[in-house]
């Protein structure tokens, strides 16, 4: 992958903002179980319900996908200056591979965040499958402790003194 198009000191997401997202993203799909819930005990018919459960699992499926392709981001992620780009050039998500690491993440569960603290960009097991990165909407509004600069590969890194180690 090529690299030079990212700029130097690009700050990616750690652990703890994406899973305070990944909790407010969890309180938007319980209130969208809930709607569906009282529609279909409102209306009290089974062909109403049946239509409930489908709606609420179509939902369930697109919420993530559709809302990075078009926002960049889910109501968690934008509440928490979070956004989904590409890796290669930190350009916009296409519904493909948004739905690609919305499918990864809901086979996965919550044992897909264990990557972030082991790869260079704090990438999860999904942004790896999709190709992407999670990095800040507005890096002059970053609390420091929740993001990372990424760590250089292959590179020697300086001693204190300036000079590089052997």
């Amino acid at each position: 992958m090529d690299d030079s198009r990212v700029p130097a000191g690009q700050l990616y997401a750690r652990a703890a903002p994406r899973l305070q997202a990944y909790l407010r993203d969890f309180l938007v799909y319980m209130a969208i179980l809930v709607s569906c819930m009282l529609v279909a005990v409102t209306v009290g018919t089974s062909l109403a319900t049946q239509i409930c459960v489908v709606s609420c699992i179509v939902t369930f499926m697109f919420y993530e996908p559709v809302c990075i392709a078009l926002a960049g981001g889910t109501i968690g992620h934008l509440s928490l200056n979070l956004r989904i780009a590409r890796e290669q050039d930190l350009g916009p998500v296409s519904f493909r591979q948004a739905f690609v690491r919305t499918l990864v993440k809901g086979l996965l569960g919550l044992p897909i965040f264990l990557f972030i603290y082991f790869t260079a960009k704090s990438q999860g097991i999904h942004d790896l499958a999709a190709g992407t990165v999670v990095i800040p909407r507005d890096p002059s509004a970053v609390v420091p402790r929740g993001f990372t600069a990424a760590k250089p590969r292959g590179r020697i890194a300086p001693s204190a003194s300036g000079a590089a180690h052997p």
